[in-house]
Protein backbone atom coordinates (compact mmCIF):
# COMPACT_ATOMS: atom_id res chain seq x y z
CA UNK A 1 0.00 0.00 0.00
CA UNK A 2 2.74 2.39 0.47
CA UNK A 3 4.66 1.57 -2.54
CA UNK A 4 1.25 2.97 -4.61
CA UNK A 5 1.11 5.69 -2.73
CA UNK A 6 5.15 6.60 -3.68
CA UNK A 7 4.25 5.37 -7.01
CA UNK A 8 1.41 7.88 -7.15
CA UNK A 9 3.33 10.70 -6.25
CA UNK A 10 6.06 9.83 -8.76
CA UNK A 11 3.63 9.90 -11.29
CA UNK A 12 1.86 13.09 -10.30
CA UNK A 13 5.50 14.87 -9.95
CA UNK A 14 6.17 13.76 -13.47
CA UNK A 15 2.97 15.18 -14.73
CA UNK A 16 3.83 18.25 -13.34
CA UNK A 17 6.80 18.27 -14.55
CA UNK A 18 5.34 17.60 -18.43
CA UNK A 19 3.23 20.95 -17.79
CA UNK A 20 5.73 22.80 -16.38
CA UNK A 21 6.74 24.19 -19.58
CA UNK A 22 3.05 24.95 -20.55
CA UNK A 23 2.15 27.11 -17.40
CA UNK A 24 5.90 28.85 -17.25
CA UNK A 25 4.54 30.12 -20.99
CA UNK A 26 1.45 30.79 -19.35
CA UNK A 27 2.94 32.97 -16.61
CA UNK A 28 5.15 35.07 -19.34
CA UNK A 29 2.34 36.59 -20.32
CA UNK A 30 1.24 37.76 -16.55
CA UNK A 31 4.53 39.16 -16.66
CA UNK A 32 3.89 41.55 -19.54
CA UNK A 33 3.43 45.64 -18.39
CA UNK A 34 0.05 46.49 -19.00
CA UNK A 35 1.21 48.98 -21.25
CA UNK A 36 2.40 46.65 -23.72
CA UNK A 37 -0.40 44.77 -23.47
CA UNK A 38 -3.01 47.34 -23.94
CA UNK A 39 -1.21 49.34 -26.38
CA UNK A 40 0.44 47.05 -28.49
CA UNK A 41 -0.95 43.20 -28.11
CA UNK A 42 -4.24 43.77 -27.77
CA UNK A 43 -4.99 46.29 -30.97
CA UNK A 44 -3.78 44.10 -33.50
CA UNK A 45 -6.02 41.21 -31.56
CA UNK A 46 -9.29 43.81 -31.81
CA UNK A 47 -8.30 45.75 -35.21
CA UNK A 48 -8.03 42.76 -37.27
CA UNK A 49 -9.57 44.05 -40.58
CA UNK A 50 -11.51 40.34 -41.24
CA UNK A 51 -13.49 40.60 -38.11
CA UNK A 52 -15.67 43.86 -38.97
CA UNK A 53 -18.35 44.32 -36.40
CA UNK A 54 -16.75 41.58 -34.24
CA UNK A 55 -14.80 43.73 -32.63
CA UNK A 56 -15.86 43.79 -29.53
CA UNK A 57 -16.48 39.95 -29.09
CA UNK A 58 -13.17 39.83 -29.58
CA UNK A 59 -12.73 42.46 -26.27
CA UNK A 60 -15.09 40.43 -24.20
CA UNK A 61 -12.91 37.39 -24.60
CA UNK A 62 -9.86 38.99 -23.94
CA UNK A 63 -11.36 41.11 -20.82
CA UNK A 64 -12.38 37.57 -19.62
CA UNK A 65 -8.69 35.85 -19.54
CA UNK A 66 -7.92 37.07 -15.68
CA UNK A 67 -8.34 40.34 -13.94
CA UNK A 68 -5.62 42.29 -15.04
CA UNK A 69 -6.91 41.76 -18.68
CA UNK A 70 -9.88 42.99 -17.97
CA UNK A 71 -8.76 46.25 -15.73
CA UNK A 72 -6.65 46.79 -19.19
CA UNK A 73 -9.27 46.03 -21.38
CA UNK A 74 -12.16 48.29 -19.90
CA UNK A 75 -9.77 51.03 -19.34
CA UNK A 76 -8.56 51.58 -22.45
CA UNK A 77 -10.65 53.83 -25.37
CA UNK A 78 -8.36 53.14 -27.64
CA UNK A 79 -9.70 49.41 -28.04
CA UNK A 80 -13.21 50.56 -27.75
CA UNK A 81 -13.39 53.52 -30.42
CA UNK A 82 -14.40 51.03 -33.23
CA UNK A 83 -16.83 51.96 -35.72
CA UNK A 84 -19.77 51.41 -33.82
CA UNK A 85 -22.84 49.92 -35.77
CA UNK A 86 -26.23 50.09 -34.58
CA UNK A 87 -28.59 47.27 -36.29
CA UNK A 88 -31.73 46.18 -34.65
CA UNK A 89 -33.32 44.53 -37.69
CA UNK A 90 -31.60 40.95 -36.18
CA UNK A 91 -34.27 41.15 -33.36
CA UNK A 92 -36.87 41.91 -35.50
CA UNK A 93 -38.41 37.78 -35.86
CA UNK A 94 -38.41 37.65 -32.06
CA UNK A 95 -41.66 37.55 -29.86
CA UNK A 96 -42.24 41.21 -28.43
CA UNK A 97 -41.00 40.20 -25.17
CA UNK A 98 -37.76 38.49 -25.92
CA UNK A 99 -37.37 41.16 -28.31
CA UNK A 100 -37.91 43.91 -26.10
CA UNK A 101 -35.33 42.67 -23.43
CA UNK A 102 -32.86 41.53 -26.24
CA UNK A 103 -33.19 45.30 -27.38
CA UNK A 104 -32.60 46.68 -24.07
CA UNK A 105 -29.65 44.94 -23.09
CA UNK A 106 -27.73 45.63 -26.91
CA UNK A 107 -28.32 49.27 -26.25
CA UNK A 108 -26.65 49.02 -22.90
CA UNK A 109 -23.75 47.07 -24.39
CA UNK A 110 -23.64 50.48 -27.13
CA UNK A 111 -23.77 52.98 -24.33
CA UNK A 112 -20.98 50.53 -22.44
CA UNK A 113 -18.87 50.97 -25.71
CA UNK A 114 -19.16 54.44 -26.28
CA UNK A 115 -18.73 55.65 -22.19
CA UNK A 116 -15.48 52.79 -22.63
CA UNK A 117 -14.37 54.99 -25.08
CA UNK A 118 -14.16 58.34 -24.48
CA UNK A 119 -12.92 60.85 -24.67
CA UNK A 120 -11.61 59.56 -28.01
CA UNK A 121 -13.47 60.58 -31.23
CA UNK A 122 -16.12 57.63 -32.74
CA UNK A 123 -18.21 56.87 -35.57
CA UNK A 124 -21.58 55.20 -35.49
CA UNK A 125 -23.47 54.00 -38.27
CA UNK A 126 -27.52 53.13 -37.90
CA UNK A 127 -28.70 50.77 -40.62
CA UNK A 128 -32.32 50.35 -41.38
CA UNK A 129 -33.09 53.39 -38.78
CA UNK A 130 -36.94 53.38 -39.90
CA UNK A 131 -37.02 49.17 -37.96
CA UNK A 132 -36.77 52.08 -35.04
CA UNK A 133 -39.69 54.14 -35.86
CA UNK A 134 -42.16 51.14 -35.61
CA UNK A 135 -41.27 51.12 -31.94
CA UNK A 136 -40.68 54.25 -29.78
CA UNK A 137 -38.68 52.87 -26.92
CA UNK A 138 -36.05 51.76 -29.79
CA UNK A 139 -36.43 55.23 -31.44
CA UNK A 140 -35.50 57.16 -28.65
CA UNK A 141 -32.66 54.48 -27.53
CA UNK A 142 -31.32 55.79 -30.90
CA UNK A 143 -31.82 59.18 -30.81
CA UNK A 144 -30.32 59.26 -27.15
CA UNK A 145 -27.53 57.42 -27.68
CA UNK A 146 -26.70 59.23 -31.09
CA UNK A 147 -27.50 62.35 -28.47
CA UNK A 148 -25.10 61.36 -25.79
CA UNK A 149 -22.12 61.02 -28.33
CA UNK A 150 -22.70 63.71 -30.53
CA UNK A 151 -19.53 65.55 -28.97
CA UNK A 152 -17.12 63.37 -29.89
CA UNK A 153 -19.00 61.49 -33.12
CA UNK A 154 -16.74 62.02 -36.12
CA UNK A 155 -18.70 60.26 -38.29
CA UNK A 156 -22.81 59.61 -38.59
CA UNK A 157 -24.42 56.78 -41.08
CA UNK A 158 -27.75 56.23 -41.42
CA UNK A 159 -28.72 53.38 -43.98
CA UNK A 160 -32.35 52.81 -44.74
CA UNK A 161 -34.16 50.50 -47.44
CA UNK A 162 -36.03 53.42 -48.87
CA UNK A 163 -35.12 56.61 -49.97
CA UNK A 164 -38.25 58.33 -48.85
CA UNK A 165 -36.94 57.65 -45.49
CA UNK A 166 -34.33 60.71 -45.07
CA UNK A 167 -37.08 62.98 -43.93
CA UNK A 168 -37.38 60.99 -41.05
CA UNK A 169 -33.77 60.77 -40.48
CA UNK A 170 -33.98 64.36 -40.56
CA UNK A 171 -36.25 64.84 -38.32
CA UNK A 172 -34.74 62.41 -35.90
CA UNK A 173 -31.39 64.52 -35.98
CA UNK A 174 -33.37 67.87 -35.46
CA UNK A 175 -33.90 66.20 -31.54
CA UNK A 176 -30.29 66.60 -30.93
CA UNK A 177 -29.36 69.79 -29.56
CA UNK A 178 -28.00 72.49 -32.01
CA UNK A 179 -24.34 72.48 -31.67
CA UNK A 180 -23.62 69.35 -30.75
CA UNK A 181 -21.69 67.86 -33.28
CA UNK A 182 -18.47 69.81 -32.72
CA UNK A 183 -16.41 67.14 -34.55
CA UNK A 184 -18.60 65.62 -36.76
CA UNK A 185 -16.85 65.48 -40.05
CA UNK A 186 -18.92 63.32 -42.07
CA UNK A 187 -22.74 62.52 -42.61
CA UNK A 188 -24.12 60.25 -44.63
CA UNK A 189 -27.65 60.12 -45.04
CA UNK A 190 -28.07 56.66 -47.60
Amino acid sequence: MLAEFIQRLYSRRNTAQENAPVFSSIALAALLPSEILGGEIFPLVVHEENYGDLWHRKLLVLARVCTQWRNIVHSTPFLWNQHIRINVRQFSAMGRFRRNRLTKKYFEALRMCLARSAPLPVSISIDDWLVFSGDRKDFARSVDLISNAAVRMEVLRIRSRRRDDAGVCILALELIPTGAFQALTEIDLN
